[in-house]
């Protein structure tokens, strides 16, 4: 009998993917964070585990999937979706995090991501806590585990509020960008900040002389006056009747902090008398009654709605009308207008004009076989009619064609139009047929 040598079977490869979560931003300037941190750990113990046949999945992010500065209590993270849509594509085997809360902090959760985790076969593997969600025991760890992490979020929470409402009672700033007119100093109390706060002394002077409140964002506007500072998301910090609105609403500038609608005497500088405040309520709000509100007229369709941007600031323009003696004529308008706060001095273009304009173009789509096949397409009810003859014809087609219909076709045929009144030079871009 000849003597064989036993071959194990190879072992199965199990593509891990890391995930980490920071719940801020603090710290994250320096060499090495605790997401790195994180990571390494995570990787380390996933080598740790190759003789299982455990590696880095090859995804698009290369196994390792973050997020910083978001709340564990929600599972709308770019990276937990990412990392999911990894998961359900059936490019992940297990899902290796450093502790439970950094993955979530909500019961409910949790135990939705455990429910799909074993539907889709994906264990979850805690590194510190050394439980694999792939045996019954460990899952029932991680269910206690999700209970805690719940309870510390709401703890945490409730931690939060009570420091706030004492930063409050105490006259402090409680936290967050510190308001226009002010900085931040030492132990984080409101130091006014000279420059800003003389801006903020102009408006409320403004708002108390019933200034409109468009007319006052143009002037700062025009003499470059501080700006408001930009929030993450917001590109634009020009002065704006709403952003002069909301700054004068705000009780903290009489010397107040307020939180959850109670008011406590301020430690920091009050920037306008509070008598001068509530004056300034008073006459914010004729202001704001005096604005007439539009009247709604549905009917009115604008064909180039979406594609006619302004020539000087490349915004897309917005439709408005005037309403003279009964008539109403419809318009463009740029919202950077120089009547509108910021300062463009691109005019209301007259629609009927404007897209007259534009439809003269549409003569010489009659020799381009490609874009009849577009127009065709786009207009079925022309199909069977001598389309050539009507492009020839130009005020035809347009009285023809509803508006709905021409714009439509506006929008199929054109990716931008832009009109410029000065040089009356009109730009299409077509879309390549």
């Amino acid at each position: 009998m000849r003597n064989s040598k036993h071959i194990p079977a190879p072992v199965p490869l199990r593509r891990c993917a890391v995930y980490v979560r920071k719940s801020t931003n603090m710290g994250m300037e320096q060499n090495y964070t605790s997401i790195d941190a994180q990571i390494d750990s995570c990787i380390q113990y996933v080598e740790n585990h190759a003789a299982d046949g455990w590696v880095l999945a090859q995804t698009s992010t290369c196994g390792i999937y973050q997020d910083v500065a978001i709340s564990g209590a929600t599972m709308e993270r770019p990276g937990v979706q990412s990392l999911l849509a990894d998961i359900r594509a059936k490019r992940v085997d297990v899902v290796v995090c450093y502790k439970l809360d950094r993955i979530s902090r909500s019961i409910r959760d949790f135990a939705n991501l455990m429910f799909e985790l074993e539907e889709m076969g994906v264990s979850l593997v805690l590194v510190t806590q050394n439980f694999d969600s792939g045996t019954p025991m460990g899952r029932l760890c991680l269910h206690f585990l999700s209970s805690f992490a719940e309870f510390e979020r709401c703890m945490i929470r409730d931690r939060i509020k009570d420091k706030a409402a004492a930063r409050a009672a105490q006259g402090l700033w409680i936290g967050g960008r510190p308001p226009f007119g002010y900085r931040l100093g030492e132990q984080r109390m409101l130091v006014t900040e000279p420059a800003e706060a003389e801006v903020v002394r102009r408006i409320y002077e403004g708002v108390l002389a019933h200034t409109d409140l468009c007319e006052l964002a143009l002037r700062l506007n025009q003499e470059n006056a501080p700006r408001p500072r930009l929030r993450k998301g917001v590109e634009d910090n020009a002065w704006s009747s709403t952003r002069i609105r909301q700054l004068v609403e705000r009780p903290l500038y009489s010397g107040v902090i307020v939180l959850r609608e109670n008011e406590y005497p301020g430690q920091h500088e009050a920037l306008v008398s509070r008598k001068d405040w509530e004056a300034a309520q008073r006459a914010l709000a004729e202001l704001l009654a005096a604005r007439k509100p539009r009247e709604s007229h549905p009917e009115l369709v604008y064909p180039l709605r979406g594609i006619l941007v302004c020539p000087l600031c490349g915004l897309p323009m917005k439709p408005t009308y005037a309403k003279t003696r009964g008539k109403i004529h419809r318009y463009y308008e740029c919202p950077n207008h120089i009547n509108r706060d910021k300062g463009c001095p691109t005019r209301n273009l007259p629609a009927e004009a404007i897209e007259m304009a534009v439809a003269s173009n549409l003569a010489s789509l009659a020799s381009n076989p490609a874009m009849m096949r577009v127009l065709q397409e786009r207009l079925p009810q022309l199909a069977h009619r001598d389309i050539s003859e009507a492009l020839a014809n130009v005020e035809q087609l347009v009285e023809y064609i509803p508006d709905d219909a021409l714009a439509t076709l506006f929008q199929a045929l054109y990716k931008e139009v832009s009109y410029n009144a000065a040089a009356q030079e009109l730009n299409i871009v077509k879309y390549s047929a």
